[in-house]
């Protein structure tokens, strides 16, 4: 073994644990994220250099590709390029996905991708419990709302409510392997798991309460034991005579039958945009003033269309939403055969079947939230993508 080739596996695995470093960081603090895949990937490619190896990019990555390309000429030709070409730069951070197809090359390392993130979403978790009643006191104190409740359902946010669900789903998955291993599982993991349940009950968001429970749900049934899938049954009924949460659950209906939410957004705005503009009007173009044009019913502060199928379709068009189909297809399908294959060696499932459920939950959550333009959830994306992207080609 050459000086060359000891370096070059040396610099991989430091791309490896900022990679890892990138995933803990993507869960509470997107420049912490960025920059550490950015390092990752500088690392990646100084071992490519050194041995003399060629980057690899799965069909996931070549589709990504190809949308990012569909995008930025629809920006560039868009209604608005001053507003949306400057955030197309966004769309770079899908570097995670052949980053960790090229990266996560053993059970090990995919497994330790999500301890990372779950720890992360772990001080989340603290930022948004402790801080968020703060805030929700504060703008309670200033007359905003009538009561706690309402403040605190304010402060919340979506995008924190996804990656804290992104954190329970690894935390009961890592929960399952560990009981699996040992035969039972550590006080550590019980305690951040708990800390993120009751953040996530706090944060208020009900897509992402309905999205986490129905998907551990699915996770621990399958993956665990039948049995097992009456404990979130059981909280779904202790949370039910919580009168916050009635509170939320009641205004459910409302949300879908208001002038100007998300049902006008979908049955009108939508249709009237992209039957205008069938080649988009650009990424992250639209405007508030377009929407109100439309349907003036549109609430003042909204600049997207609460879906990541009608954003999608508006922004890059006809053409950019069936590469974003085929995408996400392709990305389904891959997480799907990862655990197959997997199951096929009579391996252990579990990781592969985390790494599933991450990405269903999050497109799940994304029919009713625009979460494919979240600069932290890009991350994720990239790192599931490109992960369950390794697990096809194979590892141990």
């Amino acid at each position: 073994m050459t000086m060359s080739s000891i370096d070059s596996d040396r610099l991989e695995t430091a791309a490896f644990w900022c990679l890892a470093g990138s995933a803990f960081g993507a869960a509470f603090s997107l420049p912490l994220g960025r920059a550490l895949l950015a390092i990752s990937l500088l690392s990646l490619v100084l071992s490519m250099i050194g041995g003399r190896r060629l980057p690899r990019i799965p069909q996931v990555g070549w589709l990504a590709a190809i949308f990012i390309v569909v995008a930025i000429v629809a920006t560039m030709n868009g209604v608005n390029p001053d507003l949306g070409v400057p955030k197309l730069r966004k769309l770079f951070w899908f570097v995670g996905i052949p980053v960790c197809f090229m990266l996560i090359n053993s059970s090990y390392r995919a497994e330790m991708l999500l301890r990372a993130y779950a720890v992360g979403a772990g001080i989340l978790a603290l930022d948004v419990g402790l801080l968020g009643i703060f805030r929700a006191r504060a703008v309670l104190k200033a007359g905003m709302f009538d009561n706690f409740t309402d403040a605190l359902i304010h402060v919340g946010s979506i995008t924190d409510g996804q990656r804290l669900m992104l954190g329970i789903l690894i935390g009961v998955g890592i929960l399952l392997v560990k009981r699996r291993r040992n035969g039972r599982a550590g006080w550590g993991w019980w305690v951040l798991l708990a800390v993120l349940v009751i953040t996530q009950i706090m944060n208020f968001k009900r897509g992402s309460w309905f999205c986490t429970l129905f998907f551990v749900t699915w996770l621990v049934a399958f993956r665990g034991n039948w049995r097992y899938a009456l404990a979130p049954v059981a909280l779904v009924l202790v949370l039910a005579f919580v009168p916050a949460v009635q509170v939320r659950i009641g205004q459910l209906s409302r949300e879908f039958q208001q002038p100007g939410g998300r049902v006008t957004m979908w049955t009108e705005v939508t249709p009237a945009l992209i039957k205008h503009y069938p080649w988009g009007i650009g990424y992250r173009s639209l405007t508030n003033q377009m929407m109100r044009e439309i349907n003036g019913d549109i609430e003042r502060d909204r600049d997207h269309l609460h879906s990541n199928l009608a954003q999608v379709l508006v922004a890059t068009g006809w053409l950019g939403f069936t590469v974003y189909l085929l995408w996400m297809l392709r990305a389904i399908a891959d997480s799907t055969q990862y655990t197959m294959r997997v199951a096929s060696k009579g391996q252990d499932t579990i990781v592969p079947a985390v790494w599933l459920v991450l990405l269903f939950a999050l497109l799940t959550n994304g029919l009713v939230e625009y979460n494919f333009g979240d600069g932290e959830l890009v991350l994720a994306y990239g790192m599931i993508f490109g992960t369950c992207a390794a697990g096809v080609r194979g590892f141990g």
